[in-house]
């Protein structure tokens, strides 16, 4: 009952929700090769007429895009840990320790927020400071 009402309320876990179907979809054997193929020549073909320096440069933009992905995508997860109210305490750790170990957390502008993020346990129940993040680099990638 609880993920029905979290999944009506909140943009971030339907978001969640929604990625975790598409990639357990796109986990199938078949499907995967697919979408490897179709990515690769993607990036063959808009690196194509580049030189080595452009190339480099856009090889760097998609990795940094995909580090940031995975830092929102813990970070919701911890949302959604201290949304359900201490109801799993394993799984709340674990979405701690992924934001913990994340590269993105050693920012130095994350530097309150990461002490923050050591300081909380499985009881707290203001997300405020996850949501302020998610916000923040979601309105980057728009």
């Amino acid at each position: 009952m609880k993920a029905l009402k979290r999944l009506l309320t909140n943009k971030y876990y339907r978001w969640a929700t929604l990625e975790k179907i598409k990639l357990r979809f796109l986990s199938l054997p078949i499907v995967k090769q697919i979408v490897t193929w179709y990515h690769t020549y993607k990036i063959y073909k808009k690196i194509q007429g580049m030189d080595q320096w452009e190339q480099y440069v856009e090889v760097k933009k998609m990795e940094n895009g995909s580090k940031r992905f995975c830092f929102v995508a813990a970070l919701i997860r911890l949302e959604v840990c201290i949304m359900a109210e201490g109801e799993k305490e394993e799984m709340f750790e674990q979405a701690k320790l992924d934001v913990l170990n994340n590269e993105e957390i050693n920012e130095p502008y994350l530097k309150e927020f990461k002490k923050w993020v050591e300081s909380i346990t499985s009881s707290e129940k203001d997300y405020s400071k996850i949501q302020e993040q998610i916000n923040s680099y979601t309105s980057k990638t728009n």
